[in-house]
Formats: structure tokens, C-alpha cells, sequence
């Protein structure tokens, strides 16, 4: 027992022993005394808490009939870009040709609509002595290169397929005839299970080949 002249208190935050009323507030396991300015933190802490609580709460409540309006709206499953019966082709076009020039290239998008893979696997075009499917590709020295596809150009289900410049195109061989901006030029593609389809191609003008290729 500590002796001195005022009463004696047990600690409760440590030892249990009793002790002086000086030695008490000593005690390191005492909890902090808060100030009036630290009570009113708290509860500035407190009511921004609850008002956090009661915001989410709103939110949480909304969200089912949210949801529910949003699948109304919706109606169903929007279709894919490439649904339908077999190939489809949109905006093709070709470079145009000069006096001179014996070859073009010929570019358009392919949409394969079928629930099976299908390929381009030839192209015909009356005005070149031949017509083929090339594939660009660069090398570890970031030099392009052009070579035949091997097999065709492969055209997945529901999806679409670019030939575009820097990539897939059709080669126009030995033009028999200049081709000028502005002409149209009927080349035929051939699939692997789509029926055949003759497509009209635009020559575009340099000019305009650079404008569209940015579009």
C-alpha cells in the first residue's frame, strides 16, 4: 500500500495494486485523456460516418431497380457486327493506276457471318493478268516484305476481316489498261465455303488513298 496523506486508488489499467492518485495518471497503459477539441473531432468523425453509411445505403437500395431498367432497355443481346448468311464485303477500294504502271492493290473489309471459319482463297480480275491474296509482314530489321497467302486469308465466324494497307491486300498483276481515279474496277473473290462474289472496287487518287487511310 503507498502511504501518504490523501486516499489510495487500485490501478486498473496495469498492476490492480493501489496507488496514489499522482501515480495514477503515471500509468503507461492509462488511456489518453481526450480534450473538449478532441471529443469534437470524434464526433465530426462520427456524422460524417453515418452520413457516409446512409449515402451507400441509398445506393445499395437503387441498385436492383437500376439494374432492372437497365436490362429493359436493353431487350435482348444486340447482334454481333457480322451476323448473316456467308461473306459480306464494304468498302472496297483500289489505287489508282497511271500510264505505265502495271500493278494495283485492292483493299476491302470482309465480314464472315457463318458459325463456321471460312478463307478467301482467290481473287479474278479481267483487267490484270493475274490477281493474288498477299500478306505484308516485317522483318527483325523493320523492313516489309509481300508474299502469296498460303492457303487464303483466313476469315473468322462473326468477325471482321480488313485487307488494308500494311497488311492483307489483293496484288493486281500486269494491268492490261490504266485505271483512273474515280473508275470502278469488278474483281470476283472466291471462298473456301462462301459462294463467290463479285465486288465493285473505287480507284482513289494517292491523294485520296492517303485521306481515306486516315479516316
Amino acid at each position: 500500500m503507498v502511504r501518504s496523506g490523501r486516499p489510495n486508488l487500485v490501478c486498473r489499467y496495469c498492476c490492480r495494486r493501489a496507488i496514489s492518485i499522482e501515480s495514477i495518471t503515471s500509468c503507461p497503459l492509462r488511456p489518453p485523456v481526450l480534450t473538449v477539441s478532441d471529443a469534437g473531432a470524434n464526433r465530426r468523425r462520427q456524422s460524417l460516418f453515418q452520413a457516409l453509411r446512409s449515402q451507400a445505403m441509398q445506393i445499395l437500395r437503387q441498385l436492383p431497380i437500376a439494374l432492372f431498367l437497365a436490362l429493359a432497355a436493353c431487350g435482348g443481346p444486340e447482334p454481333s457486327a457480322c451476323d448473316g448468311d456467308g461473306v459480306s464485303a464494304s468498302g472496297a477500294w483500289l489505287r489508282a493506276a497511271g500510264e505505265g504502271q502495271p500493278m494495283s492493290a485492292a483493299y476491302v473489309e470482309l465480314c464472315n457471318g457463318a458459325d463456321a471459319p471460312d478463307k478467301l482463297v482467290a481473287a479474278h480480275f479481267d483487267g490484270a493478268n493475274a490477281a493474288e491474296i498477299h500478306i505484308t509482314s516485317m522483318d527483325e530489321d523493320g523492313m516489309a516484305s509481300m508474299a502469296p497467302a498460303e492457303g487464303g486469308l483466313a476469315l473468322a465466324p462473326h468477325e471482321k476481316t480488313a485487307l488494308a494497307p500494311g497488311g492483307a491486300h489483293i496484288m493486281l498483276i500486269g494491268l492490261s489498261a490504266p485505271i483512273a481515279a474515280g473508275e470502278e474496277a469488278a474483281i470476283t473473290l472466291e471462298f473456301e465455303n462462301a459462294e463467290p462474289m463479285t465486288v465493285m472496287f473505287k480507284a482513289m487518287s494517292p491523294a485520296e488513298a492517303a485521306a481515306h487511310q486516315g479516316h
